[in-house]
């Protein structure tokens, strides 16, 4: 079950990106419509100075990209008499913004706020795509509909400064994106008369940001405030997907759905620095990603009359974080304030997803679904500093990741009427939260306050999985004698799954020459928190063969870091010739808490709660 609970979103999102993109099946529909609005801005900027002398506020690049729609598509289809007379949409609001920019700085002496990047991208959209399907009379006169709401913003930023004097304030990378939408996708199909006229939907709102810096600084002197790279990326939907879908009449004339809604962020930051003097507040990476959805994915069903005419539906909600940041410093002197990552993730979902099916007349004409909503956040972190000097609040790894999710599915399912015309259904919550860290340091004098490692996760999760999944009985009505279903294989189904992972991976080493002051230090909190239930009802006694009802629930919270003993001290090369400060030591809180309520009907049902809390942390200090 705990397979089921990390696949269970990406699988939806997997089939519905391709249904999205693909053509309606009802190629020879009566009405063909295709309505679209879209937002493209691009830029290319490089910069390349060339100086025998200083360089002083050159070869910047400056970006400003803004994209607003209020447009709306609205679609009324009413299909035809004879074959093939029925009704095909495409429906699109697309936005996308891209940027490239390079700057180049080559100096015989100093550089002086120089071959900055800054990107700016803003996309808000308010439009909506609106429609509305009857089917015609005739075979293959259903409907078929595919509707997306998308922004995207990509941005790629390198800067390289070599001088032979100091380098200050230059080869910066600062990147600002932010997309807001507040549109929705709203769809009703009523199917047709006859063989094949049933409905099909594809509903999609999907907001996604990239994010590319790198920097790289050398200096025959001194480097200040200079090759670091900045990244904020925000992401809100308040958009929802809204479906109704009433089955045709004769063989396949059923429905089936596909909704989803996805934010994705992803940042890769490189900064490099070598200095034949010092390094001051340079070379640093921080990356600040936000995402808040509320939007949600509603669906009705209703199934058709005939062979095959049940109903089908996947619903997902995803959000994705992903941030890798590598540093290098290497100085002849000090290294103070340089080389250090930030990165901060958080994900808020209050969106839900909603389903409500009743199957159809006929042999396998009942239902399926697959409900999912996940949150996953990944971020590596590598820092090395090399000072001839001291080392002073350098090469320090922070990691802060949040996620919180009130979202819940709920679905209801009404078994059809023959043959294999039962209820099955998949639901899953998972939230998941990945860290790596290394940091490295060599000094040729004291080593304070450097190389450590923190780490913070921390998940919420209030959401539930909600299913009820009733047959018919020998009259075709609900809450009978017999209710899971009317014939052979015409029972239920039900897998539900809540599932918090966190992993966190620490390595630190310092080699000092001097002193060792508070470096070195590993620091991980893990806290999971689960007050969501698994909740389902299922009818019993159904006539015939394999009528039985199967259930499985699981919920599961595990932390790793991965120890190799159960405190989570590892053993430690420290040689303290010159102080005794605190330096090399691990630290890391576990803390599972989850709140259990079994309200469920299930004749056979397994609901597990596991915890495990495992570090990997090391560490080496040499003085």
């Amino acid at each position: 079950m705990k397979y089921l609970i990390a696949i269970l979103p990406i699988f939806i999102m997997l089939t519905l990106a391709p249904a999205l993109m693909a053509v309606p099946n009802n190629a020879y529909a009566q009405n063909k419509a295709i309505q679209s609005i879209s937002q493209i801005q691009g830029a290319t900027q490089l910069g390349i100075c060339l100086s025998g002398i200083d360089t002083f506020i050159s070869c910047n690049n400056l970006n400003l990209q803004n994209q607003i729609n209020t447009g709306d598509n609205a679609l009324a289809q009413d299909g035809g008499n004879g074959k093939y007379s029925g009704n095909s949409a495409v429906q699109a609001i697309g936005q996308e913004q891209s940027s490239d920019q390079v700057a180049v700085c080559i100096s015989a002496e100093g550089t002086f706020l120089s071959c900055n990047n800054l990107n700016l991208q803003n996309q808000i959209n308010t439009g909506s795509n609106l429609a509305l399907q009857n089917g015609g009379n005739g075979k293959y006169s259903g409907n078929s509909a595919v509707q997306a709401i998308g922004q995207e913003q990509s941005s790629s930023q390198r800067a390289l400064v070599l001088s032979g004097g100091d380098i200050d304030l230059s080869g910066n990378n600062l990147n600002v994106q932010n997309q807001i939408n507040t549109g929705s996708n709203a769809l009703a199909q009523d199917g047709g008369n006859s063989k094949g006229s049933g409905n099909s939907a594809a509903q999609g709102i999907g907001q996604s940001q990239s994010s590319s810096q790198s920097a790289g600084c050398v200096s025959g002197g001194d480097v200040s405030q200079s090759c670091n790279n900045l990244n904020i990326q925000n992401q809100i939907n308040t958009g929802s997907n809204a479906l109704a879908q009433d089955g045709g009449n004769g063989k396949g004339s059923g429905n089936s759905a596909a909704q989803g809604i996805g934010q994705s962020q992803s940042s890769s930051q490189r900064s490099q620095c070598v200095a034949g003097g010092s390094l001051d507040n340079s070379c640093n990476n921080l990356s600040f990603q936000n995402q808040v959805n509320t939007g949600s994915n509603a669906a009705a069903q209703s199934g058709g009359n005939g062979k095959g005419s049940g109903n089908s539906a996947a619903q997902g909600i995803g959000q994705s974080q992903s941030s890798s940041q590598r540093s290098q410093c290497v100085s002849g002197g000090d290294v103070s304030d340089s080389c250090n990552n930030l990165n901060i993730q958080n994900q808020i979902n209050t969106g839900s997803n909603a389903l409500a099916q009743d199957g159809g007349n006929g042999k396998g004409s009942g239902n399926s679904a697959a409900q999912g909503i996940g949150q996953s956040q990944s971020s590596s972190q590598r820092s090395q500093c090399v000072a001839g000097g001291s080392l002073d609040n350098s090469c320090n790894n922070l990691s802060f990741q949040n996620q919180v999710n009130t979202g819940s599915n709920a679905a209801a399912q009404s078994g059809g009427n023959s043959k294999g015309s039962g209820n099955s259904a998949a639901q899953g919550i998972g939230q998941s939260q990945s860290s790596s860290q290394n940091a490295q340091c060599v000094s040729g004098e004291d080593a304070i306050v450097s190389c450590n490692n923190v780490e913070f996760q921390n998940q919420v999760n209030s959401g539930s999985n909600a299913l009820a999944q009733f047959g018919l009985d020998n009259n075709g009505n609900q809450g009978g004698a017999r209710h899971g279903g009317n014939s052979e294989g015409s029972g239920n189904s039900a897998a539900q799954g809540i599932g918090q992972s966190q992993d966190s991976s620490q390595r630190s080493s310092v080699f000092s020459a001097g002193d060792s002051f508070l470096s070195g230090n590993n620091l991980n909190l893990q806290n999971q928190n689960n007050e969501g239930d698994n909740l389902a009802a299922q009818s019993s006694e159904g006539n015939g063969d394999s009528t039985e009802n199967t259930g499985a629930q699981n919920l599961a919270q595990t932390q790793g870091s991965g120890d190799d003993d159960e405190e989570g001290d590892d053993d430690q090369d420290v040689k303290n010739s010159n102080s005794n400060e605190p330096s090399g030591n691990n630290n890391n809180h576990n803390n599972n808490n989850h709140h259990d309520d079994d309200d469920d009907d299930d004749e056979d049902d397994d609901k597990n709660g596991e915890g495990n809390n495992n570090q990997d942390q090391n560490n080496s200090v040499v003085e």
